[in-house]
C-alpha cells in the first residue's frame, strides 16, 4: 500500500488504530523509514514503511499480523 506523504500514513495508521482499539508505540521515526507496535504485551501486530527512490511516498514493507 502506497501513501503521497509521511503525514498521510501516520494519519492512516492513526485512524486504523483508533477502529481497531489498540495502543501504538512508534519504534522508529526517522525520514526514511517507520516502525511502529501494538503496545499491549504479548500483542504481535507491528507495521514498517519505507520512502521510496521519489523521495515522498511511503510505502508498507511489512504488516506482521492483521490485528
Amino acid at each position: 500500500m502506497l501513501f503521497p506523504s509521511i503525514d498521510m500514513f501516520r494519519d492512516a495508521l492513526r485512524d486504523y488504530v483508533a477502529q481497531e482499539g489498540f495502543q501504538l508505540v512508534w519504534e522508529k521515526n526517522e525520514r526514511t523509514r517507520i516502525s511502529a507496535h501494538c503496545g499491549s504485551q504479548g500483542c504481535p501486530w507491528r507495521i514498517h514503511a519505507f520512502l521510496l527512490p521519489d523521495g515522498i511516498t511511503f510505502k508498507i514493507k511489512t504488516n506482521a499480523v492483521k490485528f
